[in-house]
């Protein structure tokens, strides 16, 4: 039986995160450990105390850096487990929610799991055609309220577990992504495949459901009003897609988030235009530098 590590970065959310950790702690899987990367501020009273009465069985770092990436680094360096378990600090989940996972890793062909996310938003909502691809032309398929299990290359990040051997080989999260770390774990996902064996399953009983806590973690008010928010997806494309489709993707960045968003785009309020128009012109440049700057690196420690 693989002994598995749960790691639950967490920032300004105490409310969430108190019964995140409650549901975690009555896990029925009997081999398991539970990370607790802490960012926030200052928790209530009762968090405080419930953390502290917990320190027994929850493995609690502070940390003043506020990053989910450098947040899950840290968790992994330090985990027991063979089996890493990334979860959001904003989930509800069942007893059997661990084990649903574990049961993947009994044969050699499964390297990773990603599991089913759903929200009051996709409640309802048809089958999924597709779910968790990357298409050659930069197109991030996610559909993770999808209920048909099946093979996927990139999983959510609050929802997914994996090899620790094989995440620590492929380098862990890229601590570059910043912000709303938009495409941070489908980064990972790509390259922990591309370092190991074994491919990477959709598993629609490891379901969690996620409060999306408009507050805290790393969300962002409007992302199309946000420079990091390009940056992230420019820097995705030039290093995982053809370069010299890029000005295709600029194009594309355009139509996703100033025209197919509706009224949270710029055009859905067109005064806001030129605003977003300099952070697209901005994101762009500083994923440009990102990417140059990630290569550089590699050039010196290779």
């Amino acid at each position: 039986m693989k002994h598995a590590s749960v790691i639950i970065p967490t920032y300004n959310r105490s409310v969430f995160l108190k019964k995140t950790l409650e549901q975690v702690l009555r896990q029925s899987y009997p081999s398991f450990e539970v990370i607790v990367i802490d960012q926030t501020d200052r928790h209530p009273p009762d968090v405080t105390a419930f953390l502290t009465s917990n320190r027994t069985r929850i493995r609690y770092v502070r940390t003043e850096t506020a990053s989910g990436t450098r947040a899950k680094n840290l968790g992994m360096n330090i985990a027991r487990g063979e089996v890493i378990l990334c979860l959001d600090d904003d989930v509800d989940i069942s007893c059997d929610f661990i084990s649903k996972h574990m049961r993947n890793y009994e044969t050699e062909c499964v390297s990773g799991v990603a599991g089913r996310i759903i929200s009051s938003g996709s409640r309802g909502r048809r089958e999924p055609r597709r779910c968790g691809e990357v298409t050659w032309y930069g197109h991030v398929i996610s559909n993770f309220y999808a209920t048909r299990r099946r093979s996927v290359s990139h999983g959510g990040g609050g929802n997914l577990s994996f090899l620790r051997k094989q995440a620590l080989r492929c380098g862990g999260f890229d601590e570059r992504f910043a912000g709303s770390q938009l495409r941070e774990e489908t980064d990972f996902c790509l390259r922990y495949l591309k370092s190991g064996d074994g491919g990477m399953v959709f598993e629609p009983e490891a379901v969690v459901f996620h409060h999306a806590a408009p507050f805290g973690g790393c969300r962002v008010t409007d992302q199309a009003a946000d420079p990091l928010t390009y940056a992230n997806e420019m820097y995705f494309w030039l290093k995982h897609l053809d370069g010299r489709l890029t000005p295709y993707f600029v194009l594309n960045l355009f139509v996703r988030f100033f025209v197919l968003r509706g009224r949270f785009g710029a055009l859905g309020f067109w005064w806001t235009m030129p605003r977003k128009l300099m952070a697209l012109a901005r994101g762009i440049r500083m994923g440009i530098g990102l990417y140059r700057n990630s290569r550089g690196t590699a050039r010196r420690n290779g």
